[in-house]
């Protein structure tokens, strides 16, 4: 299991060498190679580049989180660890590549756990989290936990028929997650014995962590986040270089 950027990029440099697809990425949604420039910056400080990014008070050239990020994408696409193609490959698409035996990893989420499931039980499937930024402080969280779930009542308005569905929404709703739409339950309440076997694997990692995950794509303002989506476009095809990438995604923002 590669723990850090540089273990996974040699991962990379191994398959690629004995002829597989090392990694397999839907491009044509921006948020999927958005991802990849985000990881580091985010296990090095959490929403502090982003948020700082934004104001104008950080930037790619004096952030190494964020600069290690446009490297890590970089070299990912111009080495040809990417599939073929993979500016054209929706999220769709990705995720019958992978499940169909093309490549060997994707990044993925609980959602696709049910597809996950049998080839896991049958030893063909693994899965590790996001890794180490090398020689940066890492913080101890290292799976994207994007949301928990919420409801508000109005006191005025919380009658019988109210209250009853909310118990029914309490005792039932973890079973319903679990048996029916098989994704992982918004309450903390443990994995049932009835869930598969990567479940109860993945689990204790979303119960341990200690941050959330902070996207880009939905903190930007639109016109940045389109510039940045066709500058990453740029970067991953080897058209300008990360210092380029990160000297021109600094001109979007003032302070």
């Amino acid at each position: 299991m590669p723990k850090t950027w540089d273990e996974f990029l040699n991962v990379c440099k191994v398959l690629k060498d004995n002829g597989e697809i090392p990694l397999i990425v839907g491009g044509k949604e921006n948020w999927q190679l958005m991802r990849y420039l985000s990881f580091a910056p985010w296990r090095v400080t959490h929403d502090g580049f982003i948020t700082g990014y934004i104001s104008g008070e950080d930037s790619f050239e004096k952030n190494e989180a964020a600069k290690a990020g446009a490297g890590l994408l970089y070299t990912l696409g111009t080495e040809g660890y990417f599939q073929p193609g993979f500016l054209s490959t929706d999220n769709t698409a990705n995720g019958e590549l992978f499940y169909g035996g093309t490549g060997a990893m994707m990044y993925s989420g609980s959602g696709d756990i049910a597809k996950a499931d049998e080839l896991y039980g049958n030893g063909q499937l693994g899965f590790f989290p996001v890794p180490d930024v090398d020689g940066m402080e890492n913080m101890e969280t290292n799976v994207p936990l994007h949301a928990g779930f919420a409801y508000a009542f109005n006191k005025q308005t919380y009658d019988d028929v109210m209250e009853e569905f909310f118990q029914y929404l309490c005792n039932e709703f973890t079973g319903l997650c679990y048996d029916q739409a098989k994704v992982f339950s918004p309450f903390n309440d443990p994995v049932p014995d009835s869930a598969g076997a990567i479940m109860k694997e993945v689990y204790p990692f979303f119960e341990n962590a200690k941050q959330s995950w902070v996207s880009w794509d939905d903190k930007l303002d639109s016109a940045t986040l389109t510039k940045l989506v066709d500058l990453q476009q740029l970067l991953v095809q080897g058209q300008i270089t990360p210092d380029e990438y990160c000297a021109t995604a600094d001109t979007y923002v003032t302070k």
